[in-house]
């Protein structure tokens, strides 16, 4: 008899991919259901040794537009580092959002937290700044940075 490796039902929701039941070896029925008998369409179901994990998988647009906020907030970290920028550094930080500003800007404050900037100005990235392009839900955005201040790390003391 082959030695059962166990699962979590939280961990199996990861694999989640079809309709019907899955990873039966590891004793875990893990399924989605579109709309079946079963659960209500959008919804995300695993179920192991009486536990059982319901999650709702349906995006909403501000789910969406939070996604878009992460998306630009990883961008802008990329850019951080393509432009040698040092982990402590401020930054000024300008976004071309198109048409997304508005789903977008209740989540700028968070993003400009995150990056060290000053706050997010939105409009046309300025010449000279570094530079990257962000693909969105819906659609692509530019962003721009440049260095506002260095903050030197004092040495550290021998003790």
């Amino acid at each position: 008899m082959a030695k059962r490796r166990p699962r979590t039902a939280a961990r199996t929701l990861f694999d989640l991919d079809t309709t019907s039941p899955t990873d039966e070896d590891a004793g875990v029925q893990a399924y989605e259901t579109i709309g079946g008998g079963d659960g209500r369409q959008g919804t995300a179901v695993a179920h192991d040794e009486g536990l059982v994990v319901v999650i709702d998988t349906e995006l909403t647009p501000a789910l969406r537009a939070e996604g878009d906020a992460r998306e630009i907030q990883r961008a802008v970290q990329d850019l951080r580092r393509d432009a040698a920028l040092e982990l402590a550094d401020r930054i000024e930080l300008v976004a071309d959002l198109g048409p997304d500003a508005a789903r977008i800007g209740p989540f700028l404050d968070a993003v400009a937290a995150e990056t060290l900037a000053d706050g997010v100005r939105l409009g046309a990235p300025p010449a000279g700044w570094a530079q990257a392009s962000v693909k969105l839900s819906g659609g692509e955005a530019t962003i721009a940075l440049r260095r506002v201040a260095r903050v030197e790390r004092p040495e550290p003391a021998n003790a």
